[in-house]
């Protein structure tokens, strides 16, 4: 049976590597053609803004993160990012939650365990929650099914309590202004882990993730880093 790209249905041609070769082991399966692998944009620059990671032409803070340093000057999150949410991000997103075909998160495993390695280790991975409407019309948590392809243990130490529209039918001034939306599950207060890593799929405005390493502060867990798959 002949391997296909995932995404455009383009086939597959895998070529072993020398290393490969030399160690007798079979190429690595690879799940997307080049044409469709090289649209994601690695966020690999001389600069990226330490709080949220975007690509930036000169050092220090981007201007979403020099507010949020105005609010919270004590809580500027540790984010990292793999790729820019540029057009093809967004049309993978958009086919993943509405086909929930879990190969669309297992795509990541191998970058997102390098980059918790290198930026995040002895964290414990702690998933956004998916509100329950998202979860009733969607039927699974993505950042779920992106973390399960690591084979890592995580930690759904917080859950959704918000109601009304989700984050991405929002307008930026509607996200920016949003309620708490997250708390820590009744109970988990006393077992929460030292060192929380929040992984969302999308950061965009930052307002998410400030609001969940507000739950888990609340809570008693001072040590919060946090990563997305795109910025």
């Amino acid at each position: 049976m002949t391997d296909t790209c995932l995404h455009c249905g383009t086939e597959l041609i895998t070529r072993p590597t020398l290393m490969r070769l030399l160690l007798l082991k079979k190429p690595a399966k690879s799940m997307l053609c080049s044409a469709c692998l090289n649209q994601f944009a690695p966020l690999l620059t001389t600069h990226n803004c330490p709080g949220c990671w975007r690509q930036m032409t000169e050092a220090g803070y981007c201007s979403d993160c020099q507010r949020w340093l105005q609010h919270f000057p004590k809580q500027i999150v540790n984010h990292r990012a793999l790729y820019a949410y540029n057009d093809f991000a967004r049309e993978w997103m958009h086919t993943f939650k509405r086909l929930g075909d879990v190969r669309y998160g297992q795509v990541f495993s191998e970058p997102l365990q390098q980059l918790i390695i290198t930026h995040f280790p002895n964290y414990t991975l702690v998933p956004i929650p998916s509100s329950q409407s998202s979860l009733t019309k969607r039927g699974f948590n993505q950042i779920h099914v992106m973390l399960d392809a690591l084979n890592q243990p995580y930690d759904s130490a917080l859950e959704h309590v918000g109601s009304g529209p989700n984050q991405a039918s929002k307008t930026r001034q509607e996200r920016l202004s949003s309620q708490q939306p997250f708390q820590v599950i009744e109970g988990r207060q006393s077992s929460l882990p030292a060192a929380a890593l929040l992984v969302d799929d999308v950061y965009t405005t930052g307002r998410t993730i400030y609001h969940a390493k507000e739950a888990l502060l609340n809570a008693g867990v001072k040590n919060i880093g946090s990563l997305s798959i795109f910025r």
